[in-house]
């Protein structure tokens, strides 16, 4: 049966069709395919709540053909964009299979309709039967979208052999339609459009270029004939037809409107006429050559002015000898600072510009080539003064961006380390940005980094206003909030009368800094640097108001940070610090055990520990039987319990350190046995030279086990080692004496008493004068025997 095709030229879409319509032209806008499931359910759900106003199953079923159908195109044309993305080609592979077999049965149900009118009626009455035209329309359309569909899955078809066969059908459907000839309608230009890009994707591309040969500017829908355009400077490529290129475009920009802007499709065809055109000029004779190469320099000046993007693609298909004079220097300058030949890029950028005058389109581009290329060569320092001069001069230039992008870029990486003065040039350049011509993140980006060189420069009122610019939805607006709350501590120390109302500002902000919400896109090294800035203002309070409010509110934001994976640590050293500064006992030891305890114990925890028992060991270990002795004692039993845990890591560059801590943990807890054995073990082991601190505990053991002559070896070590005016020396004097006393060595005693009265003359023993005064009284000296 053959469909009347009149009745595909002149049929009406209902109104429901029209809306389902409307929400698939949505979909062929959207940028991401997630979009495109959310509208498309929406048209599923459309179709089925009006399901009830429209009384023919065809009409049903055609509308969720063409939902299918869209969905499917779309999907391919996502694909198309990256084939890597498989589950994306399976699902528009699906969805077109989904709609052909729908397509299949409103087909079969026309053509029943069809033929049971037929039947009992005469030809001229059929042509009057509604139904019947109705069902000759729907058939109509079925070979239509058929013929599409084919088309689109030999596209997202990985066999070759199965995507040659799809567009073979695709062009039997196609050709039922373009059988009588071209004619303007859009179906039909549609369908000569079809069968041409389905020739061309088989190969033939001098059959389908005879067959859009009828289609003109005139004659042809203005959306279709672009498509059509494109395709036939496609298939020009394809023959190297030159010639034929220029005059298709030729006719399309004849039948364009003179004061219209290319769209991204327009600018690649343009970009192959201007390759094509250049060809052209190029076999001219020499008569002709001057005036065709004028008109590819208005061609080239054309495209030029749509930006980067498309002076790259320009000139990538263009020599430079195929222009001359300034544009032919500015192609030279680009190919040579892409090679990153930056000397060269500058020669050729100095000659175009000897070559152009000041309104030339090509000056500011070469003036931006040629200083960026000096900066590669020779660093941003020697030519701020002229970076200055082309932020003031061409903010209109793409280069003007581009200089932004690199001035920020540049103040970020050497914002440190830099000398007062440079930063003081960085800062100008940075305050002659306007921020609503910096690109894209540079823009994001720029009130930030003015803030940390304000910050540097220690104007912190002016980095404090220009922080609070920033916008909520700003990529950096975390770090402004750490920004703000560094500034406040800042101004904090430097005003003594309101520096409580400024660390309580700083406290504000990092508080909103760590809130949950803002915690999830969380920068590692920026929290860890807030949650420090935390703890710094917490001692400060404790020096300035021991009994602020504020106390409390750190304590508890320290502590339910420790179950952020990459604070924990530091908010439980936190914890630490404050216990010990707030001396605590108590609060203390129980944060020790935590700190220890906890199941991401690392080496660094035991020898943060280790640091805080020095301080402790130094003021407690002439006092060893007060609470914070017991503290100490307590902390080494931990320890202990960590360094001989199972499965316990050691880093490598760590093992002695940690080690030679652990062997003087068993002294301050009175295993003197151990002490001494895995100190001697230490040094025999890596050859170590003892620290004064261990030669005094491996001493003290030995007096401990009333092992003296041993004990004395070591004392001897210190009392010959140490600085006789340290209390160290005095200390090893005082106990080395007494262990003579001990074994009965009495003269050896006297000697050694003798020489140390000698030695600390005029020295003030403070707390050691009166062990000193019984041992002169022991070994029975006389007043006037002491000199």
């Amino acid at each position: 049966m053959v469909f009347c095709l009149n009745s595909l030229l002149f049929c009406q879409t209902s109104s429901v069709e029209h809306d389902i319509h409307q929400i698939l032209k949505k979909a062929l806008m959207v940028t991401s395919v997630d979009q495109t499931q959310v509208i498309f359910e929406s048209a599923k759900q459309r179709l089925f709540e009006t399901g009830q106003d429209i009384n023919n199953d065809m009409d049903l079923l055609l509308l969720e053909c063409q939902i299918y159908q869209t969905y499917g195109r779309v999907l391919m044309t996502f694909w198309q964009k990256d084939i890597s993305q498989e589950v994306i080609r399976l699902r528009a592979y699906r969805q077109l299979q989904q709609a052909l077999d729908r397509y299949e049965r409103l087909e079969l149900m026309s053509i029943s309709v069809m033929e049971r009118l037929e039947r009992s009626n005469s030809s001229e009455k059929l042509k009057k039967d509604k139904e019947w035209m109705h069902a000759n329309s729907m058939l109509a359309r079925c070979e239509y979208s058929n013929a599409w569909i084919y088309y689109y899955l030999s596209m997202v078809s990985q066999s070759r052999q199965e995507k040659e066969e799809g567009l073979r059908i695709a062009i039997d459907y196609f050709s039922n339609l373009t059988l009588d000839g071209y004619q303007s309608h859009p179906i039909i230009a549609d369908c000569f459009l079809g069968q041409g890009l389905s020739l061309f994707e088989l190969g033939q591309f001098r059959e389908s270029l005879a067959l859009l040969a009828p289609a003109t500017v005139k004659s042809t829908p203005a959306d279709i004939f672009k498509r059509m355009t494109l395709l036939r400077v496609a298939l020009c490529k394809e023959l190297r037809e030159n010639d034929l290129l220029v005059q298709y475009v030729q006719d399309y920009l004849s039948g364009m409107d003179r004061d219209a802007l290319f769209d991204a499709l327009e600018l690649d065809m343009m970009i192959d006429y201007a390759a094509a055109f250049g060809e052209v000029c190029r076999k001219k004779q020499r008569e002709d050559k001057k005036e065709c190469m004028g008109k590819l320099i208005e061609l080239v000046n054309q495209i030029y002015s749509y930006g980067p993007i498309w002076q790259e693609k320009l000139f990538s298909v263009l020599p430079s000898n195929a222009l001359g004079g300034a544009l032919a220097s500015l192609v030279n300058t680009r190919q040579a600072y892409e090679s990153e030949d930056y000397k060269q890029a500058v020669k050729f950028a100095q000659a175009g510009l000897a070559k152009s005058d000041s309104g030339s389109a090509y000056r500011a581009d070469l003036d931006y080539y040629r200083l960026v290329a000096l900066w590669k060569i020779q660093g941003i320092k020697k030519h701020l003064s002229e970076i200055k001069r082309f932020l003031i001069t061409q903010k209109k230039h793409f280069g003007h961006s581009s200089i932004i992008e690199i001035v920020i870029a540049e103040a970020q990486k050497t914002l440190h380390g830099q000398k007062a003065s440079e930063r003081k040039q960085m800062l100008e350049l940075l305050d002659l940005i306007d921020p609503s011509f910096a690109p894209g993140a540079s823009g994001e980006t720029l009130h930030w980094v003015r803030a940390l060189y304000l910050i540097e420069e220690k104007r912190f009122g002016e980095a404090l206003s220009v922080l609070q610019l920033i916008e909520r939805d700003s990529p950096v607006y975390r770090q402004a909030i750490y920004g703000i709350a560094v500034t406040n501590y800042q101004l904090a120390l430097e005003s003594s009368s309101k520096s409580m109302v400024y660390f309580e500002k700083a406290c504000s902000q990092l508080f909103r800094y760590f809130d949950k919400e803002e915690l999830v896109d969380s920068a590692i090294e920026l929290d860890q640097n807030a949650i420090e800035l935390l703890g710094i203002i917490l001692k400060k309070i404790i020096e300035t108001a021991p009994d602020h409010y504020l106390q409390h509110q750190i304590t508890n934001k320290i502590s339910s940070l420790k179950d952020v994976s990459h604070l924990g640590e530091i908010a439980a050293r936190l914890e630490c610090d404050l216990a010990f500064d707030l001396r605590n006992t108590p609060e203390a030891l129980k944060c020790v055990k935590a700190y220890l305890a906890a199941p991401s114990i690392t080496e660094k925890r035991a020898i943060y520990i280790y640091n805080q028992l020095d301080k402790l060991e130094l003021s407690y270990r002439k006092q060893p039987l007060n609470q914070k002795a017991e503290l100490l004692k307590e902390m080494y039993r931990l320890l202990v319990r960590h360094a001989q845990a199972k499965n316990r890591s050691v880093i490598a560059k760590d093992k002695i350190a940690l080690q030679r801590r652990l062997a003087l943990s068993y002294y301050y807890l009175g295993e003197d046995t151990k002490a001494i054995q895995a100190l001697v073990a230490l040094k025999n082991q890596y050859d170590l030279t003892l620290t004064l601190q261990e030669i005094r505990a491996i001493a003290l053991s030995h007096e401990n086990l009333k092992q003296y002559e041993e004990a004395i070896d070591h004392w001897q070590l210190l009392t010959s080692g140490l600085d006789p005016t340290t209390e160290d020396w005095v200390e090893a004097n005082v106990y080395l004496i007494q262990c003579y006393i001990r074994i009965k060595k009495l003269a050896e005693a006297k000697l050694k008493l003798d020489y140390f009265l000698v030695k600390s003359m005029g020295l003030d023993l403070g707390d050691w004068q009166k062990p000193v005064d019984h041992l002169i009284q022991e070994l029975q000296l006389e007043a006037n025997d002491v000199p």
